[in-house]
């Protein structure tokens, strides 16, 4: 038996051995001080509560701290800061972390194989912790079994991230949080670009799942992108994934709004085409200070998967924790170019576990989501081209898992394409007329929000400059 000082806040016990295996978190942070690369793929799924020797995870705590912030992990900068610790002292200090280093450094073995390793210890210790706890409360025989078996599945649920309890609320309880809230401060994401958005949805929530949706051409990229960077004007920090277009791409819309916000138009295939004149080139100069300073990025890597999205996602939050900030938007452009992490699914199927997974992540992430997605075909059949919530390709669950979907409208493209080819045609007068009513136009259909009542806006797509307001 070895006495182990303490699991992420068990009372302290005698443990078999084998419940506690030093070498491995000594090994794991060798291979993370060696390799800074490796730590985000192990954080993902390891915490310092799983290791089974507070110190070790205190180190293994900083080391996360340290990279997150975007500063080297490294022996020379982490074994100052435990200088004057008893404990590291004990266990040969620096020298103890080059040793661990170097180890790992000979035998080449991935952090990933010891992370895996540890957790796996961690969760025999809790579950040995929890049998404990349940043997000893059966020594009493005055204790009800029924509540030592609520207790044991409690314990058993508190590592496993399941719950087999639910949790009641009388009604009173419910006026109560209603009551509670009048003074709580209203946490939420507004763009004060994108006024049909805001008007029609206020702030939007962390845990709300959002669905732009619209054909082709109806500006879905121009109406996310200028929320995007309204939102982070206003200080919401906002992730964007771009899993159409690469960054380079998006970056020339993204200065092509800017510069419209600033009142100063810049034509957006000028941009596109380097054929920016020289007044409008230092005024980009001049917006990048700008645009420098709003919390927004752009994911520039191939994420197209769910799990690559969360881990983007839970790399970028603790970049942002060690920062004292907090991820409060994320924007995936769009929905049907994700693929769940399963392979071999109908295109139903697929869209159907996106949809749920986008759903849940928000919710574990304590983000909101807001995701384009493509409408089938069956809009370009009716008259008037208005869409319905039928009309989400591939799959009814993006309506159920979805807080809201709004779809964009514009039938300035429509009209276009309509045009008379011969400007002496009666009819051209007629036309031209008609596209002077709705140029610039763009309909916000709000078709589902489970927060508040549906309905429209009309609002602006520039699509020369692809600014939405």
């Amino acid at each position: 038996m070895a006495a182990l000082p303490g699991d992420g806040g068990a009372q302290q016990m005698e443990l078999p051995t084998h419940l506690h295996d030093a070498e491995l978190e000594m090994a794991l942070i060798g291979a993370l001080l060696s390799n800074n690369n490796q730590v985000d793929r192990v954080a993902d799924s390891l915490t310092a509560e799983d290791f089974g020797d507070p110190l070790l995870a205190d180190i293994y705590r900083v080391i996360v701290r340290e990279v997150a912030a975007g500063r080297d992990a490294i022996v020379p900068t982490i074994a100052p800061m435990f200088a004057g610790n008893p404990g590291f002292e004990q266990i040969g200090g620096r020298h103890s972390l080059v040793t661990w280093s170097m180890s790992v450094i000979v035998n080449s073995q991935p952090a990933t194989n010891f992370s895996k390793a540890i957790k796996e210890v961690a969760n025999r210790r809790r579950l040995w912790l929890a049998m404990q706890a349940s043997m000893r409360a059966l020594e009493d025989p005055a204790a009800p079994v029924a509540d030592i078996m609520s207790q044991h599945e409690a314990d058993l649920s508190s590592f496993t991230g399941e719950s087999s309890e639910a949790v009641f609320h009388s009604a009173a309880d419910c006026v109560d949080e209603v009551i509670a809230s009048f003074n709580r401060p209203r946490n939420g994401v507004t763009s004060g670009t994108v006024e049909g958005m805001d008007r029609l949805l206020g702030a939007i929530r962390p845990g709300w799942l959002g669905i732009v949706a619209a054909r082709p051409g109806m500006g879905k990229t121009a109406a996310l992108l200028s929320y995007f960077r309204g939102a982070a004007s206003r200080g919401h920090h906002s992730l964007y994934f771009s899993l159409e277009v690469g960054w380079e791409t998006l970056s020339t819309r993204v200065v092509s709004d800017a510069a419209y916000a600033a009142g100063k138009p810049i034509l957006y295939d000028a941009i596109v085409n380097a054929t920016v004149q020289p007044h409008h080139q230092r005024e980009i100069c001049r917006l990048r200070d700008e645009i420098e300073s709003l919390p927004l990025h752009v994911v520039d890597k191939d994420c197209h998967t769910i799990g690559g999205v969360r881990r983007q996602i839970r790399r970028y939050k603790r970049w942002l924790a060690a920062k004292g900030k907090k991820l409060e938007l994320v924007v995936i452009d769009y929905l049907q170019l994700l693929s769940p992490d399963q392979q071999g699914l109908s295109d139903t199927e697929a869209v159907s576990r996106i949809s749920r997974a986008l759903k849940v992540m928000a919710v574990e992430e304590e983000v909101a989501i807001i995701a384009a997605a493509q409408l089938n075909r069956e809009v370009e059949k009716r008259e008037d081209k208005r869409p319905t919530l039928s009309d989400l390709r591939s799959s009814g669950q993006i309506e159920a898992d979805a807080d809201f979907v709004v779809f964009l409208l514009s039938q300035e493209y429509y009209h276009r394409a309509a045009r008379p080819r011969d400007e002496h045609d009666p009819k051209y007068a007629e036309w031209e007329e008609r596209l002077r009513l709705v140029e610039n136009e763009l309909e916000f259909i709000l078709a589902k929000f489970r927060h508040g009542s549906i309905g429209n806006f009309f609002g602006r797509f520039f699509r020369d400059y692809q600014a939405v307001r």
